[in-house]
């Protein structure tokens, strides 16, 4: 649910945890009865005529998952080499890893670069 922008109550901003019945009486919905919490988080987004707006999203919330299972296990080990390879490297390098980002207008830093040609396997 999008609260929309001039709600008598204004934004919420950050993270404000609710029990269901809080949210409840403050906003007059109801919630899934297993629901822990409500977070409530204010983005920024286009609407249709691709112009910048704010709403509220309000959802339940959901602890994150942490499976540990082998092939996640693997990855963060991949991604934690792709670290310390871009640490071990000299600062010219990293230079130039910046200059690159920039050069080619990418929405990332060097350092994002480095790390996804490392991880595609291009380095």
């Amino acid at each position: 649910m999008i609260l929309k922008p001039g709600n008598p109550w204004g934004f919420i901003t950050g993270k404000l945890s609710l029990n269901p019945t809080q949210a409840l009486a403050m906003f007059g919905f109801t919630m899934r009865p297993d629901a822990q919490g409500v977070i409530f988080r204010t983005y920024t987004y286009l609407d249709d005529n691709n112009r910048k707006k704010r709403g509220t999203f309000i959802s339940n919330y959901v602890p994150p998952s942490n499976p540990q299972t082998e092939a996640q296990q693997a990855n963060r080990q991949e991604f934690a080499s792709a670290v310390s390879s871009w640490q071990g490297l000299t600062s010219g390098r990293q230079k130039y890893f910046n200059e690159l980002a920039v050069k080619r207008h990418l929405a990332m830093s060097g350092f994002n670069l480095y790390v996804s040609k490392y991880l595609k396997g291009l380095l």
